[in-house]
């Protein structure tokens, strides 16, 4: 980890990095939400996007297919 905040990978390590086969529809999806989260934050840099970023979240995590245990985890790393 670098300064306990950011993963660092090296590129032979993304080699391997699982990408989901059909991700097309979810990913403009995801493109939509990360547009609005940007506007408003134009907008109003304190602007309160939580519920789209919560939004991007679950869609991430329903097109790897993660399980609710798995979910926690990560939710509970991410509170940290």
């Amino acid at each position: 980890m670098q300064r306990n905040t950011f993963p660092q990978f090296k590129v032979n390590e993304l080699a391997n990095f699982p990408l989901p086969k059909s991700r097309n529809k979810k990913q403009a999806e995801i493109a939509e939400l990360v547009k609005q989260i940007l506007t408003a934050k134009k907008r109003d840099p304190q602007a309160d996007t939580t519920a789209l970023e919560d939004q991007i979240d679950h869609m991430v995590y329903e097109v790897y297919g993660l399980t609710l245990e798995e979910i926690a985890v990560l939710e509970g790393f991410n509170r940290k």
